[in-house]
């Protein structure tokens, strides 16, 4: 009995010197481990022995190192101008107009052959003629040819002009190719039943319907929107 009790007293004396508790002998966790020793569940995350220093958390994967931009390697190349939308009928008008100054510059060539063929029947036809009346005729054959070059320059310098300007959305193109060809067909109504070289009224036929449906072309609904969409710009 004695010594159970000397037994007693040393096992409370050791417990009451233990910094925190410690585990009682009948393994119930004393309030300075929360249940556990050091390190255990119950003590904070980090934390190691009392007094000692905090352990490390584990290593987890290092985020990667911050890298400079790559460079665009097409930064290097001028991209290309867009080319503009343009409708159907606009693309056709442009391209008849380019049409009737080739047209223009045939009926030129033609005119300047008829005339000359007229001189030298004319000439054929009256030998009694004499220098003044010859001369005479060759100043009306020079006059004929020059008003046929200078016609042909003006009409070429229209068509040019106006298929470049409609070309680049340009909305009085329209007005003024419109006024040019009813000008071109009442000179057309009064020429075509004439008697003259056949040659001739075929060409300027086809300048005629030429410019007839270029006319129709400009005047198109999707004409009229592509020019209202320049215009707003």
């Amino acid at each position: 009995m004695v010594q159970d009790g000397y037994y007693a007293a040393a096992t409370a004396s050791m417990a009451a010197r233990r910094p925190g508790g410690t585990m009682a002998p009948g393994g119930q966790g004393t309030p300075g481990w929360g249940g556990s020793g050091p390190g255990g569940p119950g003590a904070p995350a980090g934390s190691g022995a009392p007094g000692g220093p905090p352990r490390s958390p584990a290593p987890g994967p290092m985020a990667p190192w911050p890298q400079a931009p790559q460079p665009d390697p097409l930064a290097r190349y001028t991209p290309a101008p867009r080319i503009p939308w343009r409708p159907t009928s606009v693309v056709t008008a442009v391209w008849l107009m380019y049409g009737g100054a080739v047209l223009t510059v045939l009926s030129m060539f033609i005119d300047l052959v008829v005339i000359s063929h007229l001189r030298t029947t004319y000439l054929a036809d009256h030998p009694v003629l004499d220098q003044a009346g010859i001369n005479r005729i060759n100043t009306l054959a020079g006059a004929g040819d020059l008003a046929v070059i200078i016609g042909c320059v003006i009409g070429v310098s229209l068509w040019l002009s106006l298929a470049v300007a409609a070309n680049r959305g340009q909305g009085w193109t329209r007005v003024v190719g419109t006024v040019l060809f009813g000008i071109d067909t009442l000179v057309f109504i009064g020429t075509i039943g004439r008697p003259g070289i056949n040659a001739v009224k075929t060409i300027h036929t086809l300048i005629w319907l030429v410019g007839l449906v270029t006319v129709v072309m400009l005047w198109q609904r999707q004409a009229s929107q592509f020019f209202a969409a320049r215009r707003r710009r």
